[in-house]
């Protein structure tokens, strides 16, 4: 009689990795979702994680698009803006946009609001 883990095993879709899609992992590595390199190989985030996790590479989980790389630099240059303001537009925590900020080596720095000042709404923002 088999054991149930060798029917899973049987029923399981196991595709081994290449050389290949090895490359690929360790070269968009940091640069890109597991989501996104999962569905360039034709595989499932899980498999994606699973096998960089067992090569020990990180991948980066909530990436800037360029288009709100483009978006932050045009706030930060009309310098009206606090990091509240940054936070409630691209949907990031104050520190994730500081941080985003410095990656990107800008010098712009956001407004500081005065005490007491109102911060904008979203609907200000637009």
């Amino acid at each position: 009689m088999k054991k149930n883990s060798d029917n899973a095993a049987m029923t399981r879709n196991v595709k081994p990795w290449t050389t290949e899609e090895e490359r690929l992992l360790k070269e968009r590595a940091g640069k890109s979702t597991l989501t996104e390199v999962g569905e360039e190989l034709g595989r499932s985030k899980n498999s994606v994680k699973w096998k960089t996790s067992s090569m020990g590479l990180l991948y980066r989980k909530n990436l800037w698009s360029k288009e709100m790389d483009k978006r932050l630099i045009e706030m930060l240059k009309e310098y009206k803006y606090d990091i509240g303001d940054f936070s409630r537009e691209f949907g990031k925590s104050e520190s994730a946009v500081y941080a985003h900020i410095y990656r990107l080596g800008i010098r712009l720095r956001p407004v500081r609001r005065k005490w007491g000042s109102k911060p904008k709404t979203q609907g200000d923002l637009l």
